[in-house]
């Protein structure tokens, strides 16, 4: 005697019916169970933020912040006496930022966003203070949000924080990179 069972859910293929294992009383191991209960999949809780690196939400295309080489630099005016730098875990130099010390300057930055060079600001006036405590920088359809962490050592007049950089595109979409934060001379 063989019974198949069948559910309805959103994994039903284009006919509409779902796939449904064979349950057979010829002895054991002669049927495959599936994956995962579908009573289980159903009540999986979903997770609304992903893991770092991920893009969540918008068209489904990827945010990609590539490395910053220095030939990118020189390709756009980056004003200020003072500079900080956000670098992925993996070294790469996804964000270059200068400032000037006074508090009326503005700032502004340099991403590789899908191989084209971003220009970027904070839109205020701020100086260096508003660069090297964590900043909103925006243009182009993209909001970067730097949020610094804790301090570590760094024997130097610079300073290095462990931080996150947060790209948002105006579609909605959203990808997070962790890794430091450098800012000094």
């Amino acid at each position: 005697m063989t019974v198949a069972l069948a559910a309805c859910d959103a994994s039903e293929g284009p006919t509409g019916v779902a796939a449904s294992p064979e349950i057979s009383d010829e002895g054991p191991g002669t049927a495959e169970p599936p994956a995962a209960p579908i009573a289980e999949q159903a009540t999986a809780p979903a997770t609304p933020t992903s893991a770092a690196g991920d893009t969540v939400g918008g068209d489904g295309s990827q945010i990609v912040l590539e490395g910053l080489a220095p030939e990118h630099l020189e390709s756009v005016e980056l004003a200020g006496e003072l500079a900080c730098g956000f670098a992925d875990t993996e070294g790469r130099s996804l964000l270059v930022a200068k400032a000037d010390v006074v508090p009326d300057g503005a700032v502004r930055a340099v991403v590789n966003h899908n191989g084209y060079v971003e220009l970027l600001g904070n839109g205020r006036a701020g100086g260096f203070n508003d660069l090297s405590d964590g900043i909103t920088l925006s243009g182009k359809g993209l909001t970067l949000v730097l949020e610094r962490g804790e301090r570590v050592p760094t024997g130097n007049e610079s300073t290095e924080h462990a931080a996150t950089l947060k790209v948002q595109r105006a579609d909605g979409a959203e990808r997070v990179y962790p890794g430091k934060w450098t800012c000094g001379p």
